[in-house]
């Protein structure tokens, strides 16, 4: 998890999850791996909060792309 930073004026937390996957678990050919990159974010000026959920894929092997690089 990263710790609050700011992000298009609004504080936003992040975390990301990273595990390996297959085509058959995510219908995309050739994946290698896969990451849920969720969001925290605090808008100032319209007083609201949401949280967001992002999902990633990579053809890279998890050698070869570590899980930062799929922030």
């Amino acid at each position: 998890m990263q710790p609050g930073k700011r992000n298009r004026d609004r504080l936003e937390a992040r975390c990301l999850i990273r595990f390996d996957a297959t085509a058959q678990q995510t219908c995309f050919p050739g994946v290698r791996q896969a990451a849920r990159l969720t969001r925290y974010i605090d808008r100032a000026k319209t007083k609201e909060e949401g949280l967001e959920t992002e999902w990633r894929v990579s053809s890279r092997a998890h050698a070869t792309m570590s899980a930062e690089a799929m922030y």
